[in-house]
């Protein structure tokens, strides 16, 4: 792909070492979220930052309101790992049925409101893809997490294809030139 500073690389951040973790360690590109960025940040760019990448992450995913609260409604925890910053996870894992609410109750406060400003306003996430020539969605193509269809606000995919059990676009920013 020959990533530059001026790519921002979008990749699953589900697991420690998954795409967003690694890209950084190996190429100059920006990285939209990684779950790990919360280890350089403050407190407030936690909530803030992480949490605006995080939002615009998920709803590039397909995320929006209506999923959100039906995942939060579960007591089950697996979908929540994606969605809990690190401070949160202690009430998730918990034994406790009242700790699991409160974890459910933390996710949805903290991203509702964005997922539904996202939502009702897209362009609120332009200034994420401000500065970059190429955005770079890496996904599997045996357990997908993007949806291209979601990158309409924002991309316009230049070239797509599927490789080795991995699916890429290659998309630029709209507006760019």
């Amino acid at each position: 792909l020959a990533l530059t500073p001026k790519d921002l690389v979008v990749g699953s951040g589900q697991f420690p070492d998954d795409i967003s973790s690694w890209v950084p360690l190996v190429s100059p590109a920006g990285v939209l979220y990684t779950p790990n960025g919360e280890n350089i940040l403050s407190l407030g760019g936690i909530r803030t930052e992480q949490t605006t990448r995080q939002v615009l992450y998920l709803t590039l995913g397909g995320m929006n309101p209506t999923r959100l609260n039906s995942i939060t409604e579960s007591s089950k925890l697996d979908p929540l790992n994606s969605l809990e910053q690190h401070g949160d996870r202690g009430y998730g894992t918990s034994p406790l049925e009242a700790d699991r609410l409160h974890a459910r109750t933390i996710v949805r406060e903290r991203l509702g409101p964005l997922l539904s400003r996202l939502q009702s306003d897209p362009t609120s996430a332009n200034h994420l893809f401000s500065g970059y020539e190429r955005v770079v969605v890496i996904d599997s193509s045996s357990e997908p997490l993007f949806q291209p269809s979601a990158f309409a606000p924002w991309l316009e995919i230049e070239q797509a294809y599927q490789r080795n059990g991995t699916r890429v676009w290659v998309c630029r920013p709209k507006g760019a030139t």
